[in-house]
């Protein structure tokens, strides 16, 4: 349960890591490893999935499906939340 926390965290937190921690490591890296505009959101994400998966190593939490499993949906957690309100608005206007 741990290890699934810890990647909904690392998932919700990916879209705020872009300027202090992805677009600083993507030009770190530019002459040996281009990363393009569109992919400084991964760069995020991997990052975001690291530091949960080391904080997850160190209290020897072996849930890999778990924290894999909470970053995905805490990646999606906005676009999910939001879903499930447009789902609950047209459902309670048919009534």
């Amino acid at each position: 349960m741990f290890a699934f926390i810890l990647g909904l965290i690392a998932g919700f937190v990916t879209p705020h890591l872009d300027e202090p921690v992805a677009r600083p490591l993507a030009r770190g890296v530019a002459k040996e490893i281009p990363v393009e505009p569109n992919e400084v959101r991964l760069v995020s994400f991997m990052a975001a999935l690291l530091a949960a998966a080391l904080i997850a190593e160190i209290f020897d939490s072996e849930a890999l499906v778990g924290l894999t499993f909470g970053a995905v949906l805490g990646y999606f957690a906005t676009r999910l939340v939001a879903a499930v309100r447009r789902a609950m608005d047209t459902r309670g206007s048919i009534d």
